[in-house]
């Protein structure tokens, strides 16, 4: 079975102390992000995005109230969270992760898959998309290699199915808008509305897709 899931990078708890709200396990990974997302995962998801949305080259430092920083993330011109769209066969057990420098605010391109064009996955380990007849062939790694690896694996999607694989990502973004909603509620009433407003707009959760 074929899924396409909606992750982020989590933000590992060596890197800045925080305590404005509770948040989910700090080690290192991927969190996906859905509607049944408890509110420390949600936290975790606006956590990772405060940290990594800050203006690169600026010394960051942690807002002092909840609703500082969710009027910080309202205001930022472009919000940024490491992260994407995650490819897993659980048949075989092979994941397909973002790359590094993939962004979750650019999940749509994804869609340049349904008309064979080039998509950019993240550098290293370098996902990689190849096009095999009406197959899309998804590779773990090496896409900036000269030469991949011999052993290197990859997830083979047929094109036919890429539509509702897209739909079910949307549809995981959509629950945790929602779930996100819930949560800026009850942390920071006052800047609820204007923060997933941003992140909808930023993420283009709402719009639809051109399938």
């Amino acid at each position: 079975m074929l899924t396409l899931e909606s992750v982020v990078s989590r933000v590992g708890s060596d890197v800045v102390p925080f305590d404005l709200w509770p948040v989910a396990a700090r080690d290192l990974g991927w969190l996906r992000l859905h509607g049944a997302m408890k509110p420390a995962e949600v936290g975790m998801a606006v956590w990772s995005l405060l940290f990594h949305s800050a203006p690169i080259g600026d010394d960051f430092a942690v807002p002092n109230t909840p609703a500082v920083a969710l009027r910080l993330l309202s205001e930022f011109d472009t919000l940024y969270a490491p992260g994407g769209l995650l490819l897993i066969n659980s048949t075989t057990g092979v994941l397909v992760e973002p790359g590094c420098c993939c962004d979750l605010f650019e999940w749509r391109d994804w869609l340049g898959t349904l008309h064979g064009l080039s998509v950019d996955l993240g550098h290293a380990p370098a996902p990689e998309v190849e096009y095999r007849g009406e197959v899309v062939r998804v590779w773990t790694e090496g896409g900036d290699m000269a030469t991949p690896p011999a052993d290197r694996t990859y997830v083979d999607v047929d094109r036919a199915a890429l539509p509702d694989l897209l739909r079910s990502a949307q549809c995981d973004l959509v629950g945790f808008l929602e779930a996100t909603r819930n949560w800026a509620n009850q942390v920071a009433p006052e800047h609820a509305d204007q923060f997933v407003a941003a992140l909808d707009a930023g993420l283009q959760i709402s719009e639809p897709l051109p399938l």
